[in-house]
């Protein structure tokens, strides 16, 4: 038979595990959304870079 402290304590613990698992799980939703949002971002910077660079070609065309 447990004693009530060592059950309080027990219970304590438990309930600790449980918002540290919560919070790890929000942690992990949040980096894979960060994850992809900076996929997408990465893929726009090189559209833009193309952009640019074909942008740039054509400037130097039309000055030479």
């Amino acid at each position: 038979m447990m004693c009530a402290h060592f059950k309080r304590h027990l219970m304590a613990e438990r309930n600790h595990v449980r918002e540290v698992i919560a919070i790890n799980r929000a942690n992990q939703a949040t980096f894979k959304r960060l994850r992809e949002e900076n996929i997408g971002i990465e893929a726009k910077l090189k559209s833009l870079d193309v952009t640019y660079s074909m942008l740039k070609e054509q400037i130097q065309g039309v000055i030479l």
